[in-house]
Formats: C-alpha cells, structure tokens, sequence
C-alpha cells in the first residue's frame, strides 16, 4: 500500500476535524446495488528489475504495476491488475521506466483475459508533466495487451492511462484556491487505509442559511478528465468578477474533490478499497467515504437548502446524466433547462469554431476538440449514485457530468468554464 508519501498532506495546516454523529437518511432505489465492503488486491511492490538493465517504477501515488519481466529482446510485459472482480473495464496503469543506456523497448499493457485497453498511452518526464500522446503508430493492441513502443534511458519515463493527479497534486492546488468568502478546509473523514477525505467550504459561517451549491469529484480513480473539469468549473466560481462575486454573495458552495482517495492513490480502476463502486453507495452509506460525505452534507445543510448537486467524472464521450422532470419530481427543473440549453449553445459555437475536426485513433475512439452537439441522457431514479441522491435527498438537480476520456484538454477547461458561468447566470436569475 502506498502510504508512506511525505507530500500527501502538503496542506494539512490548514485542515480542520469535522464530526458528525447524526443518523443518515437513506433511500430506496429502483435497481439496488450490493455495497457491502469486498476484498481487494493491494499492490506492495514498489520498483522491479530485469536482467537487461531495464527498471520499472511505481513508488508513487497513483502508480498502478503487479509485475514486469522480460518475454524477448526489448520487450516487457506489464502486469495491470484489477483490483477485484467484476469490475468497470477501465484498466488504469502508471509507472515510470528506466534503462541504464538509451534503447527502445516494447511494453505489453497486460490486462486480466476479456479486458480492453481504454486509455490511449501517454508519456511524461516527471509526474507533473507535461504530457503527450504516444504516436498512434508506436501502439497496437491485440486482445487484452497493448504494446507501446518507447525511447527510454537513464531518466525517468512516466507512462500513464492519463495525467497523474493523485491526493498529493489536488492538495497542492486546493493550497492555491482564494477567494471572498476565503475557503475553509475540513478533514470530514477517512477513508478505509486512513486516507484524509477534504471537504471545501466556501460559506459565512457554519449556520450559514444560503441556498447552497455541492459539487462532487473522483469518486472513479482514474477518471481525470473529469477532475480537471471540476478545477476549471469551480475556479470559474471563484474569480474576482462581478458574475462570480454576486454569485458567491448569494450562495453557498460545498466541494469534495476527492471522495476515493485510497482508490486514487492506490491505483485502481474503478473502487475504493472496500472493493466498491462508491457510485453505487449513495442508498445505505456502507463505504466510509460516501458516509463520511453524508454527515458533513447533512450537517452543514437542511433538505431545503441544495439547491444544485454536481458530479464530475469521464466516461468514452461528453455527456450529461440527469433526470427527466416528466418522470422525476424536482426543485427547479426549468433553471437545469435552461442551463442546458445554454450549454448546448455554447457547444455547438465551440465546435464550429475549432480548428480541428475529430481524429479517430487506432484504438477506435475520438481524440476531439469538441463535438457538434451536446449530449444530455435524462432519466428516471435508478442506481444509487451521487446525482440521484441530489434529487431524493434534496428534491434538488442532480447532474453527472461526464468529459470524453481522450477530450482535448484546453477544451474540457472551456467548456468546463462555460457550464460554470451558465449555472451562476441561470441560478441568479
């Protein structure tokens, strides 16, 4: 287990303890989800080495490698666990490599028989980056491998699903976050290694009766696109701009940036280390982290007070989950109308405007710089998951916002942006 990281808690001066004995509201959901905590595959191997003079490295937060030998000249198998089954098939790898000499080598992504390979390859120098795609034609997949052909030497080689943006990188950026009110930083909990789970408020004081705004990220450890939506949305919030300055006057904000922090650092593809999908918790509350962000919720908050739930995660394309008010009962449904459509707007102007037309990889996806229309799927109450709770907890929206894996990055950023500052205009109006 990946514990010991002198960096982790690079802000925990500023981190106050939270508690909260009172008893959860929980709920019944159309298709129930078995929550209860399962084993997992906690990986302890920190550096491998072969005869050749070829390292492998995963001694890092977010680092996801079981096993490395060599199967022929210049080429490696990579083993890339799960870490329990069934499972999302969303295999997550990082590590760095090392060789004692310049040499190109092949790496063969090595996931469990019926797995696919979702996240195209990407290299850096360090774990900040920055970083780029391997060329299409330096990778091929064949059933459940993918082979990546790198120039490695004696300096490090991160290769990674996606950027690496583990607990130690977000508490960096949640140091940098200012603001009037100023943001006040609560430890609301633990997860199941012990990991701190963060809570931001940016409110007048803890009886704070503002209509109030929550907003949710990395419950899915590898879905980074969707945290990097989350930074843009909610630094768009923050500005020092009449729209984010009225809008901040007028309501309250509530953030968890990282709801799986154990599965982050640990690497996993889809849950925390009770072996769950966390999205599926939010009926009884059996993992520590989803109950550990049902007490502050419900401790800061009256049910009358949300007035807008968000989730950020990634998913194969840009989309948007929410509930389709014809079917489901719920506080302003015209204002997430209206959000909507000013998204959709904003969409289709970006896309006419980029300068690039999507590009299908070999790997069959898009790698885009936007998409023509934007996709909304509104639905009834299903599964248990954090967008649902919203509107059965709070009768308020509840949206998941889900970015395209491979989305062009700057813009995730714009876009991300836009929905920000059509949520203010739509909820101030």
């Amino acid at each position: 287990m990946k514990l010991n990281r002198s960096t982790l808690f690079s802000v925990a001066a500023l981190i106050l303890a939270v508690g909260c004995s009172r008893n959860l509201a929980t709920y019944d959901y159309p298709t129930p989800v078995d929550t209860k905590t399962r084993d997992v595959r906690l990986l302890d191997i920190d550096r491998f080495e072969t005869a050749s003079g070829v390292y492998a490295l995963a001694d890092f937060p977010g680092a996801r490698l079981a096993g490395f030998s060599e199967s022929g000249q210049d080429t490696f198998l990579a083993d890339i666990p799960a870490e329990n089954q069934p499972i999302n098939q969303s295999p997550w790898y990082a590590f760095g490599l090392q060789s004692k000499s310049a040499r190109e080598v092949v790496i063969a992504l090595t996931y469990p028989a019926g797995t696919g390979n979702r996240y195209l390859p990407k290299t850096a120098p360090s774990r900040q980056g920055p970083w780029t795609y391997v060329p299409f034609d330096r990778v091929d997949t064949l059933a459940n491998q993918a082979f990546v052909r790198l120039q490695i030497g004696p300096q490090t080689t991160y290769l990674a699903g996606q950027e690496l943006i583990a607990t130690d990188s977000i508490a960096t950026w949640i140091g940098t976050l200012t603001s009037k009110p100023a943001p006040i930083l609560h430890t609301i909990g633990q997860s199941k290694l012990g990991r701190p789970i963060w809570g931001l408020e940016f409110s007048e004081g803890f009886e704070d009766k503002r209509p109030t705004v929550v907003l949710l990220s990395r419950q899915h450890p590898p879905e980074v696109t969707g945290f990097q939506a989350f930074q843009a949305f909610v630094e768009r919030l923050l500005t020092d701009e009449s729209l984010a300055n009225s809008f901040r006057q007028n309501y309250r904000l509530l953030l968890v940036p990282v709801v799986n922090p154990d599965g982050v650092d640990e690497g996993h593809w889809r849950h925390n280390a009770g072996g769950i999908d966390l999205n599926r918790d939010w009926a009884e509350y059996r993992q520590p982290e989803v109950a550990a962000v049902q007490r502050w919720l419900q401790s800061k908050t009256t049910t009358d007070q949300v007035v807008w739930g968000m989730d950020f995660h990634s998913t194969q394309y840009d989309v948007l989950y929410t509930h389709d008010p014809q079917r489901v009962s719920y506080r302003n449904a015209d204002k997430l109308s209206r959000w909507v459509e000013d998204l959709r707007t904003w969409t289709a102007d970006a896309y006419r405007g980029a300068s690039a037309k999507p590009v299908t990889t070999p790997l069959g996806r898009p790698l885009v710089t936007g998409q023509d229309t934007l996709r909304v799927e509104p639905d009834a109450i299903g599964k248990p998951t954090s967008a649902s709770w919203f509107v059965q907890h709070y009768r308020a929206i509840g949206v998941t916002y889900e970015v395209g894996d491979e989305q062009d990055r700057d813009y995730i950023k714009a876009k991300a942006r836009a929905a920000a500052e059509g949520m203010m205009r739509t909820l101030m109006e």
